[in-house]
């Protein structure tokens, strides 16, 4: 894929994911719980925020650099790091824990978004030399 065309799809993830990380979290914690809530040894809502409070942040981050992903790439590099290391955390505390469904859930879905992001992430541009 050229990259033009990996740009134009880097803008559509972007937006696409910056509304899912503000609006799909809290409704994939109420639909299927088994996959996005913690459960062990309780429930924990005031973690629950938290965490819908940062994937927000990142969100309106990604929402906001969707115009100029190539000069944003900072918020593409945070998106790729954060969502890798938190899939990671995750996919070894569902197993630590026992809560294999997250296995099927939000860890998958964590690292695939993480994955998607380093492959189309823009290419550092030219230097500019100053004289």
């Amino acid at each position: 894929m050229n990259e033009g065309r990996k740009l134009t799809l880097l803008r559509v993830v972007m937006a696409v994911v910056g509304v899912s990380l503000l609006v799909a979290t809290p409704i994939g914690l109420d639909l299927w719980p088994a996959g996005f809530r913690w459960m062990n040894p309780a429930p924990h809502p005031p973690y629950e925020h938290m965490i819908w409070a940062m994937f927000a942040a990142n969100g309106i981050a990604l929402l906001m650099a969707v115009r100029d992903p190539v000069r944003n790439r900072i918020i593409i590099d945070f998106t790729i790091i954060s969502m890798a290391l938190h899939g990671l955390v995750m996919a070894w505390d569902a197993i630590a824990y026992g809560e294999p469904m997250h296995l099927i859930g939000d860890v998958p879905a964590l690292l695939l978004l993480a994955l998607l992001f380093f492959w189309l992430r823009p290419h550092q541009p030219d230097v500019l030399v100053r004289g």
